[in-house]
């Protein structure tokens, strides 16, 4: 979702913003089950809808952060620690059509 107007710089940044107010938490410290590993993302967003996260990795896009998608926190191992953007899908719980 780009905005195009004559302050097109401004408007992007705008949304931007408005996406981090909206979705993207800043300040989250995430540990697996174990605690034996962890990273502070960025951002952590908790989507409801596919559109949100559509919204989600354009933003990424945009800003040329990495994506980490995270379940329950079960691993042992680190594969969901990331210092850019990462996204918790408990909160995806329905079937889709």
């Amino acid at each position: 979702m780009v905005w195009k107007s004559r302050g097109g710089a401004c408007f992007l940044l705008l949304q931007l913003l408005v996406l981090v107010q909206v979705h993207g938490q800043g300040g989250v410290k995430f540990q697996n089950w174990a605690k034996t590993y962890g990273s502070s993302p960025e951002l952590y967003f908790q989507p409801t809808s596919v559109e949100e996260i559509r919204e989600i990795l354009d933003m990424a896009r945009q800003r040329h952060k990495r994506v980490k998608v995270v379940g329950g926190g079960h691993s042992p191992s680190d594969i969901a620690c990331t210092d850019d953007f990462m996204i918790q899908m408990g909160k995806m719980n329905r079937v889709l059509k």
